[in-house]
């Protein structure tokens, strides 16, 4: 699946959250927006997007929290695979799989995933006819 301009869900993921924290509801939003998309129940949707934050999470290029009181990014303070657990858990609890912003958590970007969001974000502005192929969200590349 691939969003109009041609990035998968972890790209767009990347390049949205170098420029700001990334919530749930963008997730599922930038989700719901790829091709073939709208084929998918509500529940498998936010399955895809959970895998997704789970791959990018093990891959080091992004964070998962919440904002605290001040507006600034704060990590949850479990490992990674508890927040992965916390994440899903809390998730998949809701009646609706579509939260609201500011609902559930908030992503942000490490600095890898900065750099390669940024290469994302070079790439769908740069001339698509002299373009290569999208940079990869594969943080050994």
């Amino acid at each position: 699946m691939k969003s109009a301009d041609g990035l998968t869900l972890d790209q767009e993921i990347l390049s949205s959250g170098c420029l700001d924290w990334v919530d749930a509801s963008e997730v599922i939003g930038i989700a719901r927006n790829l091709d073939s998309a709208s084929a998918l129940d509500p529940a498998d949707l936010r399955d895809l997007c959970i895998g997704v934050i789970a791959r990018l999470s093990a891959s080091g290029l992004i964070e998962i929290g919440e904002l605290g009181k001040d507006s600034r990014f704060v990590p949850w303070d479990g490992s990674e695979p508890e927040n992965l657990r916390r994440l899903a858990r809390e998730w998949a609890r809701r009646a609706d799989p579509y939260p609201q912003m500011w609902d559930l958590f908030w992503l942000n970007t490490t600095p890898r995933g900065d750099e390669i969001g940024n290469a994302i974000t070079d790439w769908v502005n740069a001339d698509p006819e002299t373009r290569g192929p999208a940079p990869s969200v594969d943080p050994a590349r």
